[in-house]
C-alpha cells in the first residue's frame, strides 16, 4: 500500500504539471506561443542574460527585447538601433502585434526555431550570441515584412542563405550575416524585382564563394556591400553605374582583373577595401569628392594614382606595382598613408 500511495503521488504531480503547462501555453496568444518556442530553443532560462518571466509578464509585449505596435508597423526612425527601439516611448506599445526581437548579446544558445506566428515582424536582430545550425530556411517565408535583420557574430552558425521569398520584399533593407561559417553563393534574389529596396548587405568572414553577382549594384537603393575574408573569386563587376555605392568591402578575396572604371568613378564611394586580391592593371584616378577610404594593398596594381578630386583621410596601397604616389591628395584631411613595396 505504501509504494501504490507513492505511486500515485508521483503520477498526480506529473499530471499536475502537464496541465499547468497546458493551461499555460493555452493561454498565450499564438505569437505567445513562438515567443515561448524561441525561448525554450535557445537556452532561455538557463544561457540568457535577460531571461524572459512568461508567468509574471503581463503581455509578451513587455518581455525584454519584445517591441509591440497596435498597427503591426514599425516606423524606420525606430529601427536605427535597439537603444532606439526602446528608449523612445513613440515606438512601442504594451500590447499589440509584436513587430520586432531585438536580442543582440543576451546568451542565446541552441538553434533557432522556425516562427511561423509573427507575420508583421520587422526586426530580428540576434547578432553576437552562441547560436549554432543554420539561418532558418524559410525566413522570409515566415516573415515577409522583414525589413532588417542581424545574425552577424554568431560563430557557430553555417550553412546557406535562406530560401528565396515567394514575392518581392519591398521591406527589406538590412541583411546582414558576418563572422559566421555561412557558405555557397549570394542568392540571386538579391535584385531590383525581389528586393528593390536592399540598403546594405553584410557577409564577411564566412567562407562563401562564388562571384560578386553584377545584378546587386543594379538596386537603385544598395549602398553597402561586405564580403571580405571569404572565397569570392572572378572579376569585379563592369556593367554597372555604382551610382549609389558607399562602401564596398572585398578584401581577403580571391577576386581577379581590373577595378572598372565605372567603380573609380562612383560618385557617392566614401569606403572602398580591395585588399589581399590578384588585381591588376592601372589603379587610375578616383573621382568621388566623398571618398575618405580606400586599401587596395597586397594586389598587382600599377600605374599613377590620381586622388586630386577626393578627401581621402585613408590610403593603403603597399605592396604593389605603382610607379607614381598621391597626386592632389589633400594633407589637410590625411591621416594614414603606407605606399611601400612599389
Amino acid at each position: 500500500l505504501p509504494q501504490i500511495a507513492q505511486g500515485m503521488r508521483v503520477f498526480l504531480s506529473c499530471l499536475l504539471f502537464i496541465l499547468t503547462l497546458a493551461i499555460s501555453t493555452e493561454m498565450l496568444s499564438p505569437q505567445g506561443q513562438d515567443l515561448e518556442l524561441l525561448y525554450a530553443a535557445t537556452g532561455g532560462g538557463t544561457t540568457w542574460i535577460v531571461p524572459w518571466d512568461f508567468a509574471g509578464t503581463p503581455d509578451v509585449c513587455l518581455l525584454h527585447g519584445v517591441c509591440c505596435t497596435v498597427t503591426g508597423f514599425l516606423s524606420p526612425n525606430c529601427m536605427n538601433s535597439n537603444e532606439a527601439l526602446f528608449d523612445n516611448s513613440n515606438c512601442c506599445n504594451s500590447s499589440g502585434i509584436i513587430v520586432a526581437i531585438a536580442l543582440r548579446q543576451n546568451g542565446l544558445t541552441g538553434q533557432l526555431p522556425p516562427l511561423q506566428n509573427l507575420p508583421k515582424l520587422a526586426l530580428l536582430d540576434v547578432r553576437l550570441n552562441s547560436l549554432k545550425g543554420t539561418i532558418p530556411a524559410t525566413l522570409f517565408l515566415d516573415f515577409p515584412n522583414l525589413v532588417a535583420v542581424y545574425f552577424s557574430y554568431n560563430a557557430q552558425m553555417g550553412g546557406s542563405l535562406p530560401l528565396a521569398p515567394l514575392a518581392p520584399m519591398e521591406t527589406l533593407r538590412q541583411f546582414h550575416a558576418g563572422s559566421m561559417q555561412l557558405e555557397g553563393e549570394i542568392p540571386s534574389y538579391f535584385n531590383p524585382v525581389v528586393t528593390p529596396n536592399l540598403v546594405t548587405l553584410e557577409l564577411r568572414s564566412n567562407a562563401m564563394s562564388g562571384t560578386i553577382p553584377e545584378i546587386l549594384f543594379t538596386i537603385e537603393s544598395f549602398q553597402e556591400l561586405g564580403i571580405s575574408f571569404n572565397n569570392f573569386e572572378g572579376t569585379i563587376p563592369t556593367n554597372c553605374t555604382y551610382h549609389y555605392l558607399r562602401t564596398l568591402k572585398a578584401s581577403n578575396n580571391k577576386l581577379s582583373g581590373t577595378i572598372p572604371l565605372a567603380l573609380t568613378q562612383a560618385p557617392r564611394l566614401e569606403f572602398i577595401s580591395l585588399a589581399n586580391n590578384s588585381l591588376t592593371g592601372p589603379i587610375g584616378k578616383w573621382y568621388s569628392a566623398a571618398l575618405q577610404y580606400i586599401a587596395a594593398d597586397g594586389n598587382e596594381l600599377n600605374g599613377f594614382f590620381d586622388a586630386s578630386s577626393t578627401q581621402l583621410e585613408y590610403v593603403e596601397l603597399s605592396y604593389n606595382q605603382l610607379t607614381g604616389f598621391a597626386k592632389g591628395l589633400s594633407f589637410s584631411s590625411l591621416h594614414y598613408i603606407d605606399i611601400r613595396g612599389n
